[in-house]
């Protein structure tokens, strides 16, 4: 079921485990101990663990998680409650909330992601309801945070680049608006950033003070836009791999690199 959401799943199970029914169809009930020593979510670019053992509960058309934790590498908690259902092993359901707090939730560099990209720690929750082999339905709802390692304060931080010069000028992906220094897309464009993978993910996002946002509007000589403010942002990936973001942004305080050529 994971295969095609990460790369790597590494961990250790045993437990107990009472099987009835037919050898067709196995009916299961029992706990497992689960201890997860590393799984790469490719989606997202971050790394969850959790090595001391957790209860995974099986009953005959489900396994069952309650109150099940994960860590990032730095050690911030998230939580995920619910079911995910089969039949017979196939036709795999999810039916899960996740829960986080100051969770390392993107860690991708423009390298994965051209459209955007960043590392963005934030506080919020996840449905997540669908088929495996059909279509998944992501729905989160999060605001930025920032983290204190050792002392130092780690600030989110997000891009978002723009094709050429010429496309920060003509589309309406970003309006500016002197009156209130506002960044505000009215009606944001839609990209291909994925391939179809049968995932459609909404995206709520309160962005505070605490994220570092950058416009790259040309990377080549370095003109960017780097704000910290706040906003409220939608972002949408549909099954097919368009992306669309729309919302408004408020600068609080920042700097615009400007560079202007063949003069």
């Amino acid at each position: 079921v994971l295969a095609d959401f990460c790369s790597v799943v590494n961990g250790h199970v045993g437990g107990t485990v009472a099987i009835k029914g037919s050898f067709e169809k196995p009916l299961l009930n029992g706990a497992l101990d689960l201890s997860i020593r590393r799984v790469l979510v490719d989606y997202l670019g971050i790394a969850i663990e959790h090595r001391k053992p957790q209860k995974l509960y099986i009953e005959e058309n489900s396994f069952y998680f309650d109150r099940f934790k994960l860590t990032d590498t730095q050690r911030d908690t998230a939580i995920i409650d619910g079911h995910l259902y089969h039949d017979n092993f196939k036709n795999f359901q999810f039916d899960m909330y996740f829960e986080f707090d100051h969770f390392l939730v993107l860690n991708t560099t423009e390298k994965e992601n051209e459209d955007y990209f960043g590392r963005v720690y934030a506080t919020g929750f996840v449905d997540l309801f669908g088929y495996a082999d059909k279509k998944i339905r992501m729905d989160i709802t999060a605001t930025t945070a920032s983290v204190n390692r050792g002392g130092n304060l780690i600030s989110s931080d997000f891009n978002i680049p723009m094709s050429t010069t010429s496309e920060a000028g003509e589309n309406d992906f970003i309006v500016f608006e002197d009156e209130d220094d506002t960044l505000k897309p009215p009606g944001g464009p839609i990209k291909k950033v994925f391939n179809d993978n049968g995932i459609e993910l909404t995206m709520n996002l309160t962005v505070t003070e605490d994220a570092l946002i950058h416009v790259i509007f040309d990377e080549t000589v370095g003109d960017e836009l780097s704000a910290r403010g706040n906003g409220d942002l939608m972002m949408l990936i549909t099954p097919s791999g368009d992306f669309t973001m729309v919302g408004s942004y408020i600068v609080k305080r920042g700097d615009y690199m400007f560079t202007l050529k063949n003069v």
